[in-house]
């Protein structure tokens, strides 16, 4: 999925003599942390590894990835 809808937790900076002032990891480049879908799908992975103790790390993270793509959809 190439729509990661952003940041999960954006935040907004001041450039100030050619420096970024901020309390987040803000660079001058733009916000450097998770997407949403990132976000959602690590939280979704929480749920599935009580579920699921004995599975491959790939296959979670597979199923974590889906179910953040079903949340991402279901914003829409």
């Amino acid at each position: 999925m190439s729509d990661t809808s952003g940041p999960a937790f954006p935040q907004s900076f001041i450039m100030h003599d050619q420096e970024v002032i901020t309390s987040g990891n803000l660079t001058a480049a733009g916000f450097q942390g998770l997407s949403l879908r990132d976000y959602f799908a690590a939280q979704a992975i929480c749920s599935l590894v009580p579920l699921r103790p004995d599975s491959d790390a790939a296959d979670l993270a597979l199923k974590a990835y889906e179910m953040a793509d079903a949340m991402l959809a279901t914003r829409k």
